[in-house]
């Protein structure tokens, strides 16, 4: 819903609090249980997305994001976060390779792509428990450098990888 553009104009608090929402939820009901368990959680996006999106790229203020992820995150905080650095061009090439239409965030344009990119450097260089990662590579070479700092950050990763470069 919040990215079919279909769906019409979301107003930026907006699209900042069903994000919220959206990962209230999925604390309460995925990751709090799992770390409970003592099982290890991978997500695809959390906190460092909405300051990137809804942050740097919206421009809403820094500290009503910083309320807004504490209270949705349930003060759950990432032990490593991965930043993929991918460039625009890059990014737009793989997503026309898949045939994927861009989604109501890749729409707004080049500019607020360009601020959300300049969030995630800042945020990546300013976060203890974050890795950059080249994503201008193969799968194979990216999940491979992946592998390695998963392993290195948890020599005893539970998963193992069919190959790492």
């Amino acid at each position: 819903m919040i990215l079919d553009p279909s769906q019409g104009e979301i107003t930026d608090l907006t699209e900042l609090l069903l994000y919220a929402a959206s990962r209230a939820q999925h604390v309460n009901e995925k990751i709090q249980p799992a770390l409970a368990q003592g099982m290890h959680v991978v997500c695809d996006r959390f906190t460092a997305s909405t300051w990137a999106y809804q942050g740097y790229g919206r421009g809403l203020n820094l500290q009503l994001i910083a309320q807004v992820t504490a209270i949705a995150a349930d003060h759950c905080e990432p032990d490593l976060t991965l930043y993929l650095r991918v460039p625009r061009e890059v990014a737009m090439r793989r997503r026309q390779q898949r045939e994927q239409h861009p989604d109501r965030l890749e729409m707004v344009g080049d500019s607020f792509q360009d601020r959300v990119a300049l969030g995630y450097e800042k945020l990546a260089q300013e976060d203890p428990h974050g890795a950059i990662v080249d994503g201008d590579r193969t799968p194979e070479e990216v999940a491979g450098e992946i592998w390695r700092l998963l392993i290195a950050r948890w020599p005893h990763f539970p998963a193992t990888p069919r190959t790492v470069s």
